[in-house]
């Protein structure tokens, strides 16, 4: 299953209750495909980990655009039909 959360015009400091709290939400719509969930989780704890290893530093001062996304099959294995496994992070400033 696909997932994705954005958030935009953040300060640095709420990135982990803010991304959790939009990932709950995420989550809730694939609730009906228990089987792919626990490898959505393990992407999203990946994503997280790294927007917040310092990456929200790097772009600059400031208030911060974070998009954690990324496409999760069962088990993380390949599966006729479906997107292969993805992980994306993109960290930005914002511009004021």
């Amino acid at each position: 299953m696909s997932w994705n959360i954005t958030l935009n015009d953040i300060d640095p400091a709420q990135l982990g209750k803010r991304a959790h709290d939009a990932y709950a939400d995420s989550r809730r719509r694939h609730a009906d495909d228990a089987e792919v969930l626990p490898a959505m989780d393990e992407q999203f704890d990946a994503a997280l980990a790294a927007a917040s290893s310092g990456m929200t530093r790097v772009v600059g001062e400031g208030r911060v655009n974070v998009t954690l996304s990324g496409h999760a099959n069962p088990r993380h294995e390949p599966r006729e039909g479906w997107a292969n496994d993805y992980v994306s992070v993109h960290v930005a400033s914002v511009v004021t």
